[in-house]
């Protein structure tokens, strides 16, 4: 598992992808690919360039991997989980994004923002993370 906090306009972000997907010679059945709640200073026009840069170098060195994208979680207002923060439309667009980038390139989407936006007992109240539960 790769996790960072590093978003897909960071140049240590390809440093890392290379050195987990080239150097270290392993192979991955599957790449589950979630990069979107980092790095929200970035335009959604920046965001769509290097999302599908980083897509693309996945996809060139992990061929026998099969890549499914991940639609990022909602941001909710702090203290109240029910309610969404302002934050929220970058996520709305980097989700739609994501799926017109799933279209281009055929690729499952797993869609984690549906499956936590009607669901505020399984996040916390600082607006970005779960309880065990939602994990």
């Amino acid at each position: 598992m790769y996790a960072t906090s590093k978003a897909v306009d960071n140049p240590s972000y390809y440093n890392e992808l290379r050195y987990i997907l080239d150097t270290c010679g392993l192979k991955y059945e599957i790449i589950h690919m979630n990069n979107g709640l980092h790095g929200l200073h970035q335009t959604i026009e920046a965001y769509k360039i290097h999302y599908e840069k980083a897509l693309n170098y996945i996809q060139s060195v992990s061929q026998q991997s099969k890549v499914i994208l991940a639609l990022s979680t909602p941001i909710t207002k702090v203290n109240l989980v029910e309610e969404y923060d302002e934050k929220n439309f970058i996520v709305q667009d980097r989700n739609l994004a994501i799926r017109q980038l799933g279209r281009k390139y055929n690729l499952q989407i797993n869609d984690l923002y549906e499956a936590a936006a009607d669901n505020c007992t399984i996040r916390k109240d600082d607006g970005f993370h779960y309880f065990d539960k939602g994990y």
